[in-house]
Parts: structure tokens; sequence; C-alpha cells
């Protein structure tokens, strides 16, 4: 499992927990289509730099769980599975 960072220009449009780029993209795309996007834009995916946030990082990479990744500072990642794509906008 790795983390990407979905980007549109210099925009990160979302943070992704994936096996692969194309997981990664396969995953934004499903969660865009499932909140009533009627258009994808070109993107970029990247591998996240979690230098900064290693020990969260490492914490949420270890549950080996693919998903949307949302950020707190206190409570570090917590990663939406595709299943819960609709509970997040």
């Amino acid at each position: 499992m790795h983390i990407f960072e979905i980007r549109s220009g210099p925009e990160i449009e979302a943070t992704v927990f994936a096996r692969s780029h194309d997981h990664a993209a396969e995953l934004y795309m499903a969660w865009c289509i499932m909140n009533g996007a009627d258009m994808l834009t070109p993107l970029e995916v990247a591998k996240y730099d979690h230098a900064g946030h290693q020990r969260h990082a490492d914490e949420a990479l270890s549950r080996n769980i693919a998903g949307i990744g949302q950020y707190d500072e206190r409570a570090g990642w917590t990663v939406v599975t595709p299943e819960r794509f609709g509970e997040i906008a």
C-alpha cells in the first residue's frame, strides 16, 4: 500500500491510499462519480511525501486499507473505503 496525491494542476484534489498509481486513479474516479462529478479533469497521480507526518503515515499504511485519505493533525489519517465514498464530499 502507498499514499498518492491526485493533482489537477497545482491543486491537490485528494490523497489516496492504493496499491499502485493506476489503483489510485481508479479509486479517485470512483469517488468522483459517486459524488456526482459530471466531468473529470486531467489528473496527475504522484507519490505523497509523508516525511512530515511519518508516524501517522506508517500507522495508516500498516492497516493496509485502500481508499480516500482524510488527515487530522491530532488523529492522523482516516481512510474512507470505496463502500463509504458516498459519505464524503
